[in-house]
């Protein structure tokens, strides 16, 4: 009897201090609590979802707000996420009761498997090698010592100005045979 009220009021203090921390003694990360769906969709749906943020940890490490931008929900049945990185680049996640299908590239991943889920991360860290984040700009072209920007910059050398010239209009092949069987 006396385990009984000891479990009891320690399961009574867990629920305490998880009303009053507002975190998720279970998953990884804090979970920040939205309010509504308008102030914060992506939270509200994880906050939802809790499944769907310890998949997301897994496959994109306790970090993986700073690498998606959108979580979409699809279809209702099978519960369905769209996942939408920071580089515009998306993939799918289905939820199957037990665990998750990531549908990345067309190619189907159940993660419930070790070896899936590392072929899963592998697919979507080549998703976010495609392509750059759209905040960060690329390279600027080198300007060597002795060129001027204007030179660097494409221009054509018959062009005084720097600037390319506008293309010539071609003619097609039959008006070309044309003008020259008339000269």
């Amino acid at each position: 009897m006396q385990t009984k009220q000891v479990l009891k009021y320690l399961i009574e203090q867990e629920v305490r201090k998880y009303l009053r921390e507002g975190e998720d003694i279970t998953t990884p990360g804090p979970l920040k609590p939205a309010r509504s769906f308008e102030e914060d969709p992506v939270q509200f749906i994880l906050s939802k979802y809790p499944s769907l943020r310890e998949t997301l940890a897994m496959l994109l490490t306790n970090d993986y707000p700073d690498y998606i931008t959108g979580v979409y929900v699809i279809a209702p049945k099978p519960t369905t996420f769209k996942i939408v990185l920071h580089n515009g680049q998306s993939f799918y996640l289905r939820y199957l009761g037990r665990s998750y299908e990531a549908k990345i590239e067309a190619k189907r991943y159940y993660l419930l498997t070790l070896g899936e889920r590392q072929r899963a991360t592998l697919a979507i860290a080549h998703l976010l090698e495609l392509g750059a984040p759209t905040n960060i700009e690329g390279p600027e072209k080198e300007v060597a010592h002795n060129e001027t920007p204007a030179e660097v910059g494409g221009g054509s050398p018959s062009s005084p100005s720097g600037q390319p010239e506008p293309p010539q209009p071609e003619t097609p092949p039959s008006q070309a045979e044309e003008e020259k069987t008339e000269s």
